[in-house]
């Protein structure tokens, strides 16, 4: 009989912990309708936690990989479809499975204090430690922020309008006491607890009540245009591809004569740009006259060193050059202690070298005075600070994405956490991917550049 209630407790536990999971996956997964989720995802851990003190390892265990295996889905698809050799279909299984020992130990570490403070205490933890250094076994340390409970919530900027002046550690911590007031409530009864959870969920709401001075946004950012970079076969001659973006330029051009900057997302080109001055001359002769600029990614050859870049084109020479300084683990170069294993090499980067990365962030600065903080994938996603200084209200963050593998949610969580940073310090963003670009002004109003219909 002791035997058969203790397993109705566990499967109920197993039952309120994949639950928890599932809410924060459609979070992510569709933030724009199901943001709220982010509020509500870890009541039912928390009724959990409180009604069964023996949650521990193996629920967390489950709760990763429920999350991870539908979350990580199109990464772990990639993997399998872009890498090389058998150990690609094994190497999906242990992304989920280091994963979902880190929410293990969270539910461990939680579950020993036997106390629902504890509880509080290594939520928030795990929370901060996501977008800061969940992926330290990659070498570096380095965290996957697109996890981030409340990334959800800048689909409507004003829940996180209190961002711009407290670090985002302290609202993640009222997410993590609201939900726990919220359990209180319905478990003890007490109105106490009611109070409690409103007053967590205020600074969510102060945005609501505050009413900003509009700034209107700058000439300078309706003169953007977008191109979609072609399709090519990887032994594509470059000056094919060179004419298709060519053709592209004029075209849109043409639609709108008053575009003075073109944009392209991360290795659009992946050839090395700077050894085809030929290729540069066609563009200018043809269609970066009247001082056009262009902003596009490419690769960039000095000596033996292959560098990921985006460059600024301009008056037909190359003003300026950002090489890529945070690389992608596993995807643009294996790390140190895993070129032990040949596995890793083969399955990853199929014996090449992958790039290397830049030694500093370089600005580009246009012509109306105002210049950007330049970022490359990996860059936006890992940096901590865009801005360090406070300049003027000219400045802007570009974000560059190759997000074209990626699922569209993946794709579009990446744009969240660029628009995300952007409004946090108050600055406008641009960010450019495979499927659009669009700016961000500092309220986290989004208006996508003008492009061309393929």
């Amino acid at each position: 009989m002791l035997y058969a209630t203790g397993q109705r407790e566990r499967y109920s536990s197993f039952f309120y912990v994949t639950c928890s999971a599932l809410l924060l996956f459609f979070a992510l997964d569709q933030p724009y309708y199901f943001f709220w989720l982010s509020f509500l995802y870890l009541v039912p851990l928390f009724y959990c936690a409180q009604k069964d003190s023996n949650v521990s390892f193996a629920a967390g265990f489950l709760w990763g990989v429920v999350f991870f295996s539908l979350h990580l889905n199109g990464v772990t698809t990639l993997i399998i479809h872009e890498c090389f050799g058998w150990f690609r279909f094994v190497f999906p299984f242990l992304l989920v499975f280091y994963c979902a020992l880190h929410t293990g130990a969270w539910f461990w570490l939680a579950s020993k204090t036997k106390k629902l403070f504890g509880w509080i205490f290594f939520t928030w933890i795990f929370i901060i430690w996501m977008p800061r250094g969940f992926l330290w076994a990659s070498g570096k340390y380095i965290g996957y922020p697109l996890s981030f409970p409340l990334l959800p919530l800048i689909e409507h900027p004003n829940f996180l309008w209190l961002s711009k002046y407290v670090p985002l550690e302290l609202l993640a911590l009222c997410l993590v006491c609201f939900s726990m007031s919220v359990v209180f409530f319905f478990v003890k009864k007490e109105k106490k607890n009611l109070l409690f959870a409103c007053f967590f969920l205020v600074p969510f709401l102060l945005g609501f009540c505050v009413v900003e001075e509009q700034r209107p946004i700058p000439q300078f950012f309706k003169t953007f245009g977008y191109i979609k970079p072609p399709i090519y076969k990887k032994n594509a001659h470059p000056l094919d591809v060179a004419q298709e973006i060519y053709y592209r330029m004029a075209k849109l051009q043409k639609k709108y004569p008053k575009i003075r900057y073109i944009v392209m997302p991360e290795l659009s080109c992946r050839f090395a740009l700077n050894q085809h001055q030929n290729i540069i001359d066609l563009w200018t002769a043809n269609a970066l006259h009247d001082d056009v600029g262009l902003v596009i990614g490419a690769c960039q050859a000095k000596g033996c060193n292959t560098y990921n870049s985006l460059y600024f084109i301009k008056q037909g020479r190359v003003q300026s050059v950002h090489n890529k300084s945070l690389l992608m683990p596993f995807a643009e170069y294996v790390p140190t202690f895993y070129k032990k294993f040949t596995c890793c090499q083969t399955v990853f980067l199929s014996g090449n070298s992958g790039f290397t990365p830049g030694k500093s962030q370089k600005k580009f600065y246009f012509d109306e005075g105002f210049y950007c903080v330049n970022s490359i994938c990996a860059e936006t996603i890992f940096r901590k600070n865009c801005f360090a200084i406070k300049k003027s209200d000219n400045d802007f963050f570009l974000s560059s994405f190759h997000d074209a593998l990626f699922t569209s949610h993946l794709a579009h969580l990446l744009h969240l956490w660029a628009k995300l940073e952007g409004f946090r310090q108050n600055k406008f963003s641009l960010f450019v991917g495979y499927s659009f670009a669009c700016a961000t002004k500092p309220t986290g109003e989004t208006f996508k550049c003008l492009t061309i219909s393929e």
